[in-house]
């Protein structure tokens, strides 16, 4: 039973992975693409919010380029000072 739930698993994985790598997405402009596949990373975590934060050399602060979910309405807001409001891998601000 265990073998068979395992199998399952990584079934259900590999769909997932193969959504976000999906052919048809080639045929999107870049805006298209970026907003598809926010949405689809989002629903795979089953998470309220997906975005992308490009890093500023100039300035050192994170900008956010696109975001799907609740931060939409932060997209294009203030820049973050290198990842002070938005946690960091481990979940936790940067500053902490």
């Amino acid at each position: 039973m265990a073998v068979r739930d395992s199998r399952a698993a990584l079934q259900d994985r590999l769909r997932d992975i193969q959504k976000i790598t999906d052919v048809a997405l080639s045929q999107l402009d870049d805006q298209a693409l970026l907003t598809e596949l926010l949405e689809r990373t989002r629903a795979i975590l089953q998470a309220d919010t997906a975005a992308v934060l490009v890093l500023d050399d100039t300035s050192g602060q994170l900008i956010a380029t696109a975001a799907a979910g609740l931060e939409e309405e932060h997209y294009g807001a203030q820049p973050d000072p290198a990842g002070k409001r938005h946690p960091g891998p481990d979940g936790r601000p940067a500053d902490r």
